[in-house]
């Protein structure tokens, strides 16, 4: 306890948030709770294999969104997201640009994935 205490006094109010995200992830990882691979393209701070990618096909994705798009076929329950974000663009167009995305589910089957895959 006395380590979690002057970890959180140390730590200021923009980052105690992160830090307890970070402590929460890090005691659940060996429970198996995560997926494999979910978990390491949630905390990634670039796309895996970054030179990979193609130009995005629809003109209101970035190319480096669609980085991260192409990122999670290599994850198998979202390995459908490019080929969906292809042929819905318009609702996922409208998906993306919600005032709260986090707050709706997004389309098609995407929406009846586990929580941590609708974050991805």
């Amino acid at each position: 306890y006395h380590m979690f205490d002057f970890l959180r006094q140390s730590l200021t109010r923009e980052h105690a948030t992160t830090a307890a995200a970070l402590l929460t992830i890090r005691v659940l990882e060996p429970s198996g709770i995560f997926p494999p691979g979910q978990l390491e393209l949630l905390l990634a701070t670039k796309p895996p294999h970054p030179g990979a990618q193609a130009a995005a096909p629809v003109e209101w994705v970035s190319e480096g969104a669609w980085a991260w798009v192409q990122a999670l076929s290599s994850v198998p329950a979202l390995s459908h997201v490019a080929r969906e974000i292809e042929s819905a663009s318009d609702r996922w167009n409208h998906w993306v640009h919600h005032p709260t995305p986090e707050a709706v589910d997004p389309p098609g089957p995407a929406a009846r994935g586990s929580p941590l895959e609708k974050v991805l």
